[in-house]
């Protein structure tokens, strides 16, 4: 190929990328807030999760965080319904549906020796008033 061919195909080559740079739209830039002009930092916007107790990242918190501390032990308060063995269950399921409204639960059934029944029920115990005491067992 002669040097005269090379350039007039590298010149057609420029010509071509060039009017085609100049012919595209303006492409529409995807701006960070915060990155209106060149050398200006990003907001960071990091979402880290952490798996396992291994994982995490420690913190430098300049004032102290207040931490919430929530007693996970649950206060119960129990009841106990004798079923005698006569009861159909129509009524028995009347009986626990009226026990449930009041916020009553089956927690265990004990079948003694004698005929009836003994269901175990539970509740969460209600926060005592000011000035109420709970009761005494």
């Amino acid at each position: 190929m002669t040097p005269r061919r090379s350039a007039s195909i590298a010149a057609c080559i420029a010509l071509l990328v060039g009017t085609a740079v100049l012919a595209a739209p303006e492409q529409a830039r995807q701006e960070s807030p915060g990155t209106e002009r060149p050398g200006q930092a990003t907001k960071g916007q990091v979402w880290i999760e952490n798996r396992g107790r291994n994982e995490s990242i420690p913190i430098v918190a300049e004032t102290p965080l207040p931490v919430v501390v929530q007693n996970p032990v649950r206060q119960w308060e129990y009841q106990t319904l004798t079923i005698p063995p006569a009861i159909t269950a129509a009524e028995l399921t009347r009986v626990l549906t009226t026990q449930g409204r009041d916020g009553w639960e089956t927690a265990g059934v004990q079948l003694s020796g004698g005929p009836n029944t003994l269901l175990v029920m539970k509740r969460p115990l209600q926060a005592p008033r000011s000035g109420a005491r709970p009761a005494q067992p």
